[in-house]
């Protein structure tokens, strides 16, 4: 908890991130189900949503079961979605982190020799020092959309058992995520932002040999300090994930004393394609872009 001594100073602690914004949304959602024949049914559904932000769009979603006979049943669905920016995606967030060391190429123009404190015509503080990077939001978003389908079957070899499996391929374009995922630690970037001009120690010699700390020499700066390195959100050119589910299901009747259910799955991700930048990333196998609600991928 902040103590009143903390705030009289001006220091605010805790986590440096906020989000703030809101959006209004109105939602129609219908649904039809048929039997054409008694082993198979049909399923329809429609969602219609209007943003005041982002206008309307429809999703439709279909599906099918079929059930030739009482061991076996195929089943499969296809659909589409939409999702608009959040509040802290696309009006209005900050969230800082610590984006390594760096050198700025204007304060510090020259390199350090060894055990000086600057080279000639740099300002030491400035030569290497711990970057913060801040993941903003970005007004330009587009909203994201998908499409998925999947393709299975459920088998009961005898009563109390049934074992599904089950693909999924889906496929999400505009897919929103922080630039520092694009491809290297400084590929998404927009800018170095900097603070006024202030007075820092300098390096006044033209001596390639440098300065030690006490030959340093308070001085204006011909610009700011870097504050800090803006990380916008951006829309990812495609993500396509594809993979299967398998479950086991067990029901047993213990008469008058109960029953027992018991249940396993297992989910196996087959490609996680991120092409972003004109670039193609594999997250397969690994946690996937961290950045992105904390880890997404399956490993």
């Amino acid at each position: 908890m902040t103590s009143p001594t903390s705030i009289a100073d001006g220091i605010q602690e805790g986590d440096p991130t906020y989000a703030i914004g809101n959006e209004y949304d109105r939602a129609v959602f219908g649904e039809l189900q048929g039997n054409p024949i008694k082993s198979l049914q049909i399923v329809a559904e429609a969602r219609y949503d209007n943003y005041k932000t982002f206008g309307s769009d429809l999703t439709p979603k279909f599906g099918v079961k079929f059930t030739p006979w009482h061991w076996i049943t195929v089943r499969g669905t296809w659909g589409e979605g939409f999702r608009v920016p959040t509040a802290a995606e696309g009006i209005s967030s900050g969230e800082a982190f610590g984006a390594g060391t760096y050198t700025d190429p204007v304060l510090c123009p020259t390199t350090v020799p060894t055990g000086m404190a600057a080279g000639p015509g740099d300002y030491a503080s400035q030569c290497e020092f711990g970057l913060t990077g801040v993941l903003l939001a970005n007004p330009h978003l587009k909203p994201v959309t998908s499409t998925n389908w999947t393709a299975g079957l459920i088998l009961q070899p005898i009563r109390q058992v049934s074992v599904s499996v089950d693909y999924y391929n889906i496929k999400v374009k505009n897919d929103i995520i922080p630039t520092f995922e694009a491809g290297g630690r400084f590929a998404g970037a927009i800018s170095l932002v900097r603070g006024p001009n202030e007075t820092l120690p300098y390096c006044p010699t033209t001596d390639t040999a440098g300065c030690t700390s006490s030959q340093l020499v308070n001085t204006p700066t011909p610009v700011g300090p870097i504050l800090y390195e803006a990380f916008p959100y951006v829309n990812a050119q495609s993500i396509q994930v594809s993979g299967y589910d398998v479950g086991l299901h067990y029901h047993w009747n213990w008469g008058r004393f109960g029953s027992f259910t018991g249940e396993a799955s297992w989910t196996h991700e087959l490609t996680y394609k991120l092409l972003v930048g004109g670039n193609s990333f594999e997250l397969a196998g690994t946690h996937g872009p961290s950045g992105v609600s904390g880890d997404t991928g399956n490993p």
